[in-house]
């Protein structure tokens, strides 16, 4: 799809065995239908319509009949490894936003049938799809998995996920998002060992590396307002609480996996690409 991440799309009944590609399989979206992951040890997991499968080994994804998969390969540090590691606390398989799904279906093909050549849209379509990968990650990595998930921590969770930008948002915001009381909301976060205060400012750290590994040529200032922060030593304060590498540190080491990224397109590929 991109000089850094290569997709296809299988349509079903098929069988694809991720060890066996030509791109190792980073990630894998169900996009209609349902599939299943076949360990080769004989281990079964269904995989219903919009479910996120990260870096599968060792198995073979049934595409069943009716269904199709979208598969993606980084190809780059910039593109993949960057994605993963600013989102920490991934689950291998996870359900994802279904509208989301849908977005990054129509996009992904278009992109895979009609690949755009000029400098300018090609650099467009890069970052749409680099977004919306990481959107996926990021979506996955906030979706509740199991019944004892369900619940008001795990729906004020997504509530931050989806509100994290608003400057307003807080525990009496949340709490009215749901009709509870400020004090029973705080009770749902304290149960889980941890403060919405602090849920809401590890949200805002994780988009706002996402950022950042993505777009490294973006100014911190304008990061920290795009992520939900007041100001850019709010952020500094909450990257330095969650024990993470500072800002500017993790801005230093995606501008240099893009560059890696960059001198590695004009390098010449004798190997050639069918996806």
């Amino acid at each position: 799809m991109t000089d850094d991440i290569r997709g296809r799309h299988v349509a079903g009944p098929a069988a694809v065995d991720v060890d066996r590609q030509r791109h190792p399989v980073h990630m894998a979206l169900v996009l209609e239908g349902a599939c299943r992951l076949r360990h080769h040890d004989g281990g079964l997991v269904p995989l219903p319509h919009s479910t996120l499968l990260i870096e599968p080994t060792h198995a073979t994804i049934e595409v069943l009949e009716g269904a199709r998969l979208g598969l993606v390969s980084f190809l780059s540090v910039a593109s993949g490894p960057g994605l993963l590691e600013v989102t920490p606390g991934l689950r291998q398989i996870a359900p994802v936003d279904p509208a989301l799904t849908r977005i990054t279906e129509v996009v992904s093909a278009w992109v895979l049938a009609e690949p755009p050549t000029g400098t300018f849209a090609r650099h467009i379509i890069e970052r749409t799809i680099r977004d919306l990968v990481g959107g996926v990650i990021l979506d996955s990595r906030l979706r509740p998995t199991s019944e004892r998930e369900q619940s008001l921590y795990s729906a004020a969770l997504h509530h931050i996920a989806d509100h994290y930008a608003d400057p307003h948002l807080g525990p009496e915001s949340i709490a009215a998002a749901f009709n509870v009381s400020t004090r029973h909301m705080t009770r749902a976060f304290q149960e889980e060992a941890t403060t919405i205060t602090a849920s809401i400012a590890s949200i805002r750290v994780n988009v706002a590396a996402a950022l950042i590994s993505q777009q490294p040529e973006l100014g911190l200032a304008e990061v920290s307002a795009k992520s939900g922060f007041p100001s850019l030593q709010a952020m500094r304060r909450a990257f330095r609480a969650g024990e993470r590498p500072s800002p500017s540190a993790v801005r230093t080491l995606a501008a240099r996996r893009h560059q890696a990224a960059n001198r590695s397109r004009r390098e010449p590929d004798g190997a050639g690409d069918d996806q």
